[in-house]
């Protein structure tokens, strides 16, 4: 069940944007903070810059890939969640050995988002017919298959969505995901460091995610 209304160039637009990074990684101003306040207001506005994200990057999979192949395909970009930052965190604030080692973490990690975003935003493809690396038969072999796959799709309206039993049932099973993945990322490394011991707290926490992505 989908709603598979002809996309606009606006819309391309935004997940090129979304997906580029870059407004994750302007959240590193976050270093500069002094107040709750002005902590309040950033991670307000790093909540508003993922929002749109997750869901800008599960939309452009659909334009690459079939149905069948977007499961593998969200759990590998999924996996990087597990191997983005909590490896190298704890090694940075070790590292620097201030107490102002959570500032430089966010700058550290915030400049490659930038870069990388930037290069996303101008280098990356929105759709099959736009990729220069592919050859023109390869482009409309592609192409057909993503069409053919999308022809048993309705189009519904947004009330026939929302009074669908299967969306509610859906939504409840990623509320339970969410939360049950926020409170392993919550609180894992607590439970991690009191069972004591010489491992690195952020590394050890990176084999739980790793298992669940396979």
């Amino acid at each position: 069940m989908a709603s598979t209304a002809n996309p606009m160039p606006r819309r391309e637009r935004a997940v090129r944007v979304r997906g580029s990074h870059l407004p994750q990684g302007c959240v590193a101003l976050t270093m500069f903070i002094t107040t709750p306040t002005m902590f309040y207001v950033m991670r307000f506005l790093l909540g508003g810059a993922e929002a749109g994200f997750f869901p800008g990057i599960i939309l452009y999979l659909t334009y690459w890939f079939l149905a069948q192949q977007r499961g593998r395909m969200t759990s590998l970009f999924m996996t990087a969640i597990a191997l983005s930052g909590r490896p190298i965190n704890g090694w940075i604030m070790d590292a620097l050995h201030t107490k102002n080692g959570w500032q430089w973490l966010l700058l550290l990690e915030g400049i490659p988002s930038i870069i990388v975003g930037i290069v996303v935003f101008l280098k990356l493809d929105g759709r099959i017919s736009e990729a220069k690396w592919l050859t023109q038969d390869e482009r409309d072999l592609l192409a057909r298959n993503i069409t053919a796959d999308n022809v048993e799709k309705e189009d519904l309206s947004i009330g026939k969505i929302l009074s669908s039993g299967k969306v509610w049932l859906m939504s409840l099973i990623y509320f339970s995901f969410v939360m049950g993945l926020y409170g392993v990322s919550f609180w894992l490394p607590t439970i991690i460091k009191s069972m004591g011991g010489k491992m690195r707290c952020t590394s050890a926490c990176c084999p739980p995610f790793l298992t669940a992505q396979r």
